[in-house]
């Protein structure tokens, strides 16, 4: 089966901005979190791969922060595509990311920009796998606590939480919340 160009340019892409990022960028040290206790009034959920399903199981997500994190505004990251699966959840902003070639190159920076600009106290990947973007947004979100698996692209956060030990997408993202305790 042949590969689309677009999906070798994507992986040539992320590789050379990995190895940019190991060259020339510090690697974050361990923050201690204590979420309950801490001030959270602004969370960045970011889920950002291509697949409608994993949108779906990221969207259960969404609940389990705003019961924990009541007054605080809950912002989405996720596939342009999905935006409608998120209308009726409780979040302020979904941004939406594309992988439509040339504009993607400058949607991301322009993505970080406005992140960064928002001031999180909060970012998390949810991905519970190997997902480069998704610890690129998180950890170039400028958010005080920066949470996700500790995996080779976790040089940017400050909160590196285990793999979940089930391999199942539907038993791994509980476990991933229980790590923040949420």
């Amino acid at each position: 089966m042949k590969v689309p160009a677009h999906y070798k340019l994507n992986r040539a892409l992320v590789a050379i901005i990995a190895w940019v990022a190991n060259r020339f960028t510090f690697r974050s040290s361990d923050a201690a979190v204590d979420l309950r206790r801490g001030r959270i009034r602004k969370i960045l959920l970011v889920r950002a791969n291509f697949r409608l399903g994993d949108s779906i199981l990221a969207s259960a997500a969404v609940e389990p922060f705003r019961r924990c994190f009541a007054r605080a505004k809950i912002d989405f990251v996720g596939w342009s595509a999905t935006r409608s699966l998120f209308e009726l959840l409780p979040i302020s902003r979904y941004y939406g990311v594309t992988r439509r070639f040339p504009q993607v190159c400058w949607h991301y920076l322009s993505l970080v920009r406005r992140l960064r600009r928002r001031r999180y106290d909060l970012a998390v990947d949810l991905s519970c796998s190997h997902s480069a973007l998704g610890s690129f947004i998180v950890g170039l979100s400028g958010a005080r606590w920066r949470a996700g698996l500790e995996k080779k692209n976790d040089r940017w956060l400050n909160v590196r939480l285990t793999r979940p030990m089930s391999r199942n997408k539907y038993r791994a993202l509980p476990e991933l919340l229980a790590q923040l305790d949420v």
